[in-house]
C-alpha cells in the first residue's frame, strides 16, 4: 500500500480531530480489473445498485465467486484482517470491507489453476 498523505483535521464546535489518509489504489496494478467487490461479511441488502460498477457480498455469491489460497497466505491475511479488526476496534470504528479485484490472465498461463488473479485491498 502506498500512502500519498495523511491530513489531521480539526472539525471545530467540539467535534474534536478526525484523520483522512489518502492511498493510491490497490488496484492499480497494470491489468484490466473485470471485476470488483467491496466485501463486508454480510449478505444483508448487500447488492450492487444497478448502474455501480463495484460489486457487493450478495452479487459475489450470486456470481459463485470463491477464493483459494495457500495455507500460509490465508494465515497471513487473517492475521493482518486481527490487526485491522484490533486496529479499528480502539478507535471505535465500526465500517470494515474486504475490497477484491479480479483479472483476468493472458492465454499463455501455463497453470490454468492460476488464471484467475485477485488483488484483496
Amino acid at each position: 500500500v502506498r500512502y500519498l498523505f495523511l491530513l489531521r483535521l480539526d472539525l471545530g464546535s467540539g467535534y474534536g480531530e478526525t484523520y483522512v489518509t489518502v492511498m493510491r489504489s490497490v488496484f492499480d496494478t497494470g491489468s484490466p480489473i473485470s471485476a470488483m467487490y467491496d466485501l463486508k461479511g454480510s449478505t444483508l441488502n448487500r447488492v450492487a445498485k444497478a448502474g455501480e460498477k463495484v460489486r457487493k457480498d450478495e452479487d459475489w455469491v450470486k456470481d459463485g465467486q470463491s477464493i483459494r489460497l495457500p495455507p500460509e497466505s490465508l494465515q497471513r491475511i487473517a492475521e493482518a484482517h486481527q490487526r485491522d479488526c484490533n486496529f479499528l476496534q480502539r478507535h471505535q470504528f465500526m465500517d470494515f470491507s474486504v475490497l477484491v479485484g479480479i483479472a483476468q490472465k493472458s492465454e499463455d498461463v501455463s497453470d490454468r489453476s492460476i488464471a484467475e488473479t485477485c488483488w484483496l485491498g
